[in-house]
């Protein structure tokens, strides 16, 4: 059986869509945790409701110490846990994969809730890691939602602390006739995975990253444990990309947080000679996007990286606090 995990904050209406795409797969081994990830709206309620309506197999537990789920499965089984607090994309994956694992599933599927599926997703994708076993970690091909025939991506490959996904928006007609291909990086919109790669605590993200960063980690760390990880081509999902997003696309504060993210993880994967010019590189690019793309004047961008310098230098991780604090202050900023 096959365990999905799900991450709601106030996205029912995506969640509900992806648990009725789940619902018409043509193989049904496999159970749905819903991790609600401390919701101010709704919700919950709506979740519920859904389920009920459509008679589903449903049952909600809230997160306690000691939350030890009693219930006996059945196929497409779907499971509400509410977290009660925001715990971010990592943390709120890893409870789910700790709730999940009481059931002992044969395998782990991280699924963005803004995600639709085909009927024979899952079956291809299991099909696939029981006659390639050296594969621990797959991801099927993921299309835009709102254009179905073009790709946002197939995995794709790490390069010296960059990534480069493989067929990015191009249509499916370049995919090649073939059964897989071998990547590096797995976006973590659809992560398929086997058990053996948790940690000792049922853990799969690392949790030093509140926002984002997370699957770039999880590839540099499957690379360096060469871990071999494929999209299967024949295994085609849908995503609503940035949906989550929109709101916020303009603000500088996100682009900070991700390259704070990526200066402090490379820190622990590139070789200590190589991260000072790593990091200048980097900090390149980060001009180049500040100029153009949000029009920033000389003098904040000198401000802009030096922050970024000096707090990738102290810092181990980027917390909650921290993030809203930034997020909230480049918000406020004329630019």
């Amino acid at each position: 059986m096959v365990a999905v995990i799900l991450v709601n904050w106030n996205g029912y209406e995506d969640t509900i869509a992806c648990i009725s795409s789940l619902q018409k797969c043509v193989d049904k081994d496999f159970f749905v945790v819903v991790c609600d990830n401390g919701s101010t709206n709704d919700s919950v309620s709506q979740i519920t409701s859904y389920c009920q309506k459509h008679n589903l197999q449903f049952d909600t537990f809230e997160k306690t110490n000691n939350c030890r789920p009693d219930v006996t499965l059945t196929n497409g089984h779907v499971l509400l846990y509410q977290l009660g607090d925001n715990y971010g994309f990592s943390k709120g994956n890893n409870i789910g994969i700790q709730f999940a694992s009481f059931f002992h599933p044969e395998y782990y599927l991280l699924l963005n809730n803004d995600t639709e599926v085909e009927p024979d997703f899952l079956c291809r994708l299991v099909e696939f890691q029981r006659t390639h076993t050296e594969y621990k970690v797959l991801t099927p091909l993921i299309h835009y939602y709102y254009d179905k025939h073009l790709i946002w991506n197939g995995g794709g490959n790490i390069y010296w602390g960059f990534r480069k996904y493989h067929f990015a928006d191009q249509n499916e007609s370049v995919v090649p006739k073939q059964e897989s291909i071998p990547c590096t990086f797995i976006t973590g919109c659809a992560l398929f995975f086997v058990p053996e790669l948790l940690d000792e605590k049922q853990r799969l993200l690392t949790e030093k990253f509140f926002f984002g960063e997370e699957d770039f980690e999880f590839g540099l760390r499957m690379k360096k444990l060469k871990v071999k990880m494929a999209c299967v081509l024949d295994s085609v999902i849908y995503h609503k990309v940035g949906g989550s997003r929109k709101s916020n696309a303009n603000k500088t504060g996100y682009t900070y947080i991700y390259y704070l993210n990526r200066v402090i993880d490379l820190r622990s994967y590139i070789p200590q000679w190589q991260y000072p010019l790593y990091r200048m590189v980097l900090y390149l690019s980060v001009i180049r996007i500040l100029k153009k793309v949000y029009k920033m004047k000389w003098g904040r961008i000198a401000s802009f990286i030096c922050k970024l310098n000096n707090d990738s230098k102290h810092m181990k991780g980027v917390s909650k606090e921290c993030f809203l604090n930034v997020v909230s202050s480049e918000s406020n900023k004329v630019q």
